[in-house]
């Protein structure tokens, strides 16, 4: 920890793995919910499109509620925002279990999201406050997340294959009761911004225009909404996809699955330190060209250790989003690092929730294997705009004033 912030290394240590554990427990039942997707649509009778509309409705609820948890936590502290977080999604998840019908499984998914959504901004401009290095802490707080992934699968087998989809979700909500309790035990409370009006005027339109148009920032916003397009289609139906085009059985694919956000997992705190280490920009260029080559291996019939290494591949590509959100924060002056952080991840996160509805919908009319050609030309389009960004010059490592 810097000295301006007069705690120990330890508590700092704390801190990272709490926000690691509670990004492991939100995207468990969202990743468990993806992983058992077959299941679901089997028992509800709907299409693989509406059940893409309700990952999408997950996503964009999670995408609304951004710039709210940034507000909220500036008024209330990040203590309170993140455990309130782990609340909602516990008791969503819970309840999505228990849902008897499509109608009730949309709104409880829309609930998720709300958890979702609420402590991710807060997390990180928390950790952003307390640690030096952005991009290397970014990427190791991420690996909660793609940790995640690898439960997700372990859990179907285990649970889902066995006992039913609604045993597995049950499972995922409950354990985010510890981690809530883990919260209210261990992370310090946070002290609330002390100027009230100073928060109301960050939040008008007209300055939340001025701040989104910024040429850097336009760019960089451009690029990660397409990037999180592909990684939410990716993210919810790789596993689909794996059974339906290429013919894996249900173990086999949830296997992959779990491989994917295994690289994934590892290759992000690497990201975040090259990020650190070098431009920003070749980092987000490797993790494109990585997804590239991987979607495209996915499109046709290849070998079984093919197949690994396309799944390998569109895992690292996941890795793009340390470096790119270490480049919003480096972006950011430090008085709008809250509410900009949380503006951006909005509108990268609400276009991005448009991936499952979208690629779900092209899978059911057109296959697979088109299914994925087209999240691979939508990555080369980010690989365009990646080198038109090279026009603004990339942010000194370190703190904006």
């Amino acid at each position: 920890m810097s000295s301006a912030d007069g705690w120990p290394w330890p508590y700092r240590t704390e801190v990272l793995a709490l926000c690691m554990s509670v990004y492991f427990g939100v995207r468990l039942s969202t990743a468990a919910v993806s992983a058992l997707g077959p299941q679901i649509v089997s028992t509800l009778g709907v299409s693989f499109g509406l059940f893409g509309f309700a990952i999408t409705g997950v996503r964009s609820t999670a995408a609304l509620a951004q710039l709210p948890s940034g507000a909220l936590s500036d008024s209330y502290g990040e203590r309170k925002v993140i455990l309130s977080a782990v609340v909602i999604a516990s008791g969503g998840t819970i309840l999505l279990a228990l849902s008897p019908s499509y109608a009730l499984f949309l709104s409880l998914a829309v609930l998720i999201g709300v958890g979702g959504g609420l402590y991710y901004s807060p997390s990180t401009t928390l950790l952003d406050r307390l640690y030096e290095r952005t991009g290397r802490v970014l990427g190791v707080f991420r690996v909660g997340g793609q940790g995640a992934g690898v439960a997700a699968p372990l859990l179907v087998a285990g649970v889902g294959i066995r006992h039913g989809w609604r045993s597995a979700l049950l499972v995922a909500g409950l354990l985010l009761v510890p981690i809530a309790l883990g919260l209210s035990v261990f992370m310090r409370p946070t002290t609330p911004a002390p100027d009230r009006a100073a928060l109301r005027e960050r939040l008008r339109l007209r300055r939340l225009g001025a701040l989104l148009s910024r040429p850097p920032i336009a760019a960089t916003t451009l690029l990660a909404s397409l990037a999180q397009f592909v990684d939410v289609a990716a993210f919810a139906f790789l596993p689909t996809g794996l059974q339906r085009y290429h013919g894996l059985s249900p173990t086999h694919a949830a296997a992959l699955y779990g491989t994917y956000f295994v690289v994934g997992a590892l290759f992000q705190p690497v990201s975040g330190w090259l990020s650190d280490r070098f431009d920003h920009r070749l980092t987000i260029g490797g993790t494109l060209l990585a997804g590239i080559g991987g979607l495209c291996l996915l499109t046709v019939h290849v070998s079984s250790a093919a197949l690994v290494v396309a799944v390998g591949l569109v895992g690292a590509s996941r890795t793009w989003a340390p470096p790119v959100q270490a480049r919003f924060l480096h972006h950011l002056r430090a008085g709008e690092r809250g509410t900009g952080f949380g503006l951006v991840r909005t509108v990268y996160l609400l276009v991005g929730a448009l991936g499952a509805t979208s690629i779900g919908t092209v899978a059911s009319a057109f296959g697979w294997q088109r299914a994925f050609a087209a999240l691979a030309g939508v990555l080369c389009v980010c690989v365009l705009i990646l080198l038109a960004i090279t026009a603004y010059p990339s942010p000194e490592r370190g703190r904006t004033a």
